[in-house]
């Protein structure tokens, strides 16, 4: 449900077609990219999903990572792309932007038992290496977005509406960082809830 407004958005920016090829392949990668990390350890740190999330692909990796980790990504990078011209600059900021909506979902998805990083510590039992993972993924996305729009040109400039589910999901996470007394994730949270506002 979360990821219904961002698809919506997207088929507007893009076409229909061009909305589910884009949509399929950030979906994939970030599937393959989870199960990596599940296996190796590369690039977020050893952890595990339990069975609250739904069926798994490859055995250890929920389907519906697909659908929650592509409106992050979309989200981040529509708002780099409605601030800045510069590619190179653009990307970085979409993996910041990205990073930054972890900091909030990551505690709050590992307190409800979503799934478990091997160890302890970090930020609110999520290890530093996440985040430093999440900078790289979000990087690599956003230059499949980039090459995917320079050979499929948009319809429309990118619409603030791709913001929707990112701001929906970062509403939620905050809310049980604010219900579970996680001082910094609500903070942040907080935070980008009001960024996301101004934005739009």
């Amino acid at each position: 449900l979360f990821a219904i407004p961002s698809f919506w958005a997207t088929r507007r920016w893009l076409g229909k077609r061009d909305a589910v090829v884009l949509w399929a392949i950030l979906g994939v990668y970030a599937l393959l990219i989870e199960t990596s990390a599940i296996y190796t350890g590369f690039p977020y740190g050893h952890f595990g999903y339990s069975e609250l999330l739904g069926s798994k692909v490859f055995a250890v990796t929920p389907w519906t990572v697909f659908l929650a980790w592509t409106p992050l990504i979309l989200g981040a990078y529509a708002i780099s792309r409605l601030f800045i011209g510069n590619s190179l600059a653009r990307m970085a900021a979409a993996a910041i932007i990205a990073t930054a909506f972890d900091l909030v979902l990551d505690p709050g998805a590992v307190r409800l038992g979503f799934w478990q990083y091997d160890g302890s510590g970090g930020f609110y039992g999520v290890p530093l290496s996440n985040f430093g993972g999440w900078l790289i993924t979000g990087s690599i996305a956003a230059l499949i977005i980039e090459i995917f729009l320079h050979y499929r040109k948009p319809l429309l400039p990118a619409p603030v509406q791709l913001i929707s589910s990112a701001f929906l999901m970062v509403f939620f996470w905050t809310a049980i960082a604010v219900f579970g007394a996680m001082i910094w994730p609500a903070i942040i949270g907080a935070a980008l809830l009001g960024i996301l506002l101004v934005v739009w």
